[in-house]
Order: C-alpha cells, then structure tokens, then sequence
C-alpha cells in the first residue's frame, strides 16, 4: 500500500509540476497551441483533443497552477520539516490537524507556528 501512495504522490507532484510549466509557458513564454502541443509531446502527450484542453484551461484560468504548485511544495517543506524535527514521533494525521487548525494563512505565519507546534507536541510524546 505504501508503494501505492508514493506513486500517487509522485504521479500527482509531476501533473502538478507540467501543468505549472504549461501556464508559465502560455503567458509568460507566449506559447502557442503549437508551441504547447511540442512541449507536451516531449512527455508523451499526443493526442490532440487532450492537447487542447490543456491548453484552453491555461489559457481560462491565467496563473491558476503556479499558486497550487508552489503551495503544494511549501507543504512538503513543512512536512519534512516536522518529520526531521519530530524523528518517530511524527505522526501526519497531527501535523495534517496542526494546519488545519491555523486555518487559511500565509505560509510564513504557519512556519512561524511549526516551531511551537513541535516543541509542544515532542513535550507530548515525551509523556506517553
């Protein structure tokens, strides 16, 4: 089961990472449905109405990737993070509660939290 979630996350990290590429390429680069059609080609990607949809989709929602693919990483920072800081106590259902419970905020305020989340939660796993 592991192997299967770490594909999954892989699988999702890479999607993440090409259609990321693809808007910054549509609107910085200038790509053309061509120009897209050439890049996606590179990673297997043929066939034409699937092309297109990438495309369109970049092209309706200008910028929409870059903020879920970079957020995307700053979690796995936060994660590895945790995990280093934490060793076996690390446990991802509390570190997946720890930021739900922040709520909506910017990733420098949940950094800042993180360090006092794991103090706590080492004083924890230090009781048990």
């Amino acid at each position: 089961m592991k192997d299967v979630s770490d594909f999954l996350e892989a699988n999702m990290a890479a999607n993440m990472a090409l259609y990321c590429r693809l808007d910054i390429g549509i609107h910085y680069d200038g790509w053309t449905l061509s120009d897209t059609a050439n890049y996606l080609r590179d990673y297997g990607i043929e066939d034409d109405a699937t092309v297109k949809l990438l495309y369109n989709t970049m092209i309706e929602e200008p910028a929409l990737y870059p903020q879920y693919g970079i957020g995307y990483l700053e979690f796995i920072e936060l994660r590895d993070t945790a995990k280093e800081e934490l060793g076996e106590d690390f446990v991802l259902k509390d570190f997946h509660e720890f930021v739900l419970n922040i709520g909506p905020a910017p990733f420098s305020i949940i950094e800042d939290r993180l360090d006092g989340w794991m103090d706590g939660y080492s004083d924890l796993a230090d009781k048990k």
